[in-house]
């Protein structure tokens, strides 16, 4: 009778270490003067730089920030390079999985809805989202951009611009939100009407 080989022991591959992603970010090397476009930002903002010293005095609550769409946080770091030090991250969300994992190992907001899962904009919950001050969107540009098919309304990835635009609708009609203003127009002009009544917001 034919004897079985005698097999070699399994060798578990060692997990890759975990990459700490803020410190690698503090690492990289500053951009050229060429490309400052913080310069450019404050020269052509005019009276920024004076808000933004009178929201780091810390003599007001911290400017809030919200990101749907997040992909890899650009609203995040363009504050900070800006100059603002007194604000907050009070939410992110985001369905793709390499935007998900660059948030978590971010881990700098406060309420996050993260990957498949959780970070579906179409079936999230909206009355469990936080008020915020600024909220910068970045639903996908394809169904409306030159260089995608242009299929508008026809494109399935299209519904995520108007889930966004209802999300802005919920979080402005909260009572205390003055902050958010000036939104009617912009959406009635794209041709979206019936939520946004009486409402405004701020939508980049």
């Amino acid at each position: 009778m034919e004897k079985k080989r005698a097999q070699a022991p399994r060798t578990r591959t060692p997990s890759p270490p975990k990459t700490n992603w803020a410190a690698a970010l503090e690492t990289l090397p500053a951009l050229p003067p060429k490309w400052d476009w913080v310069a450019a930002v404050r020269k052509r903002s005019e009276g920024l730089a004076d808000a933004i010293d009178a929201l780091n005095s810390g003599r007001c609550r911290p400017l809030r920030l919200g990101t749907p769409c997040a992909g890899f946080e650009a609203p995040y770091f363009a504050l900070r390079e800006l100059g603002v030090q007194h604000f907050e991250h009070v939410f992110s969300i985001d369905v793709g999985s390499h935007a998900a994992k660059f948030c978590k190992n971010l881990n700098h907001a406060k309420k996050t809805w993260l990957g498949q899962q959780e970070g579906d904009l179409m079936t999230l919950d909206f009355t469990q989202v936080p008020s915020v001050d600024i909220l910068v969107a970045g639903p996908p540009c394809q169904p409306f951009s030159m260089m995608g098919r242009r299929d508008g309304i026809r494109d399935p990835r299209a519904g995520v611009f108007w889930r966004t635009i209802d999300l802005i609708a919920e979080l402005a009609r909260r009572p205390g939100e003055e902050a958010l203003r000036q939104i009617q127009d912009s959406v009635n002009d794209v041709g979206y009407s019936g939520k946004c009544s009486g409402l405004g917001a701020y939508f980049v």
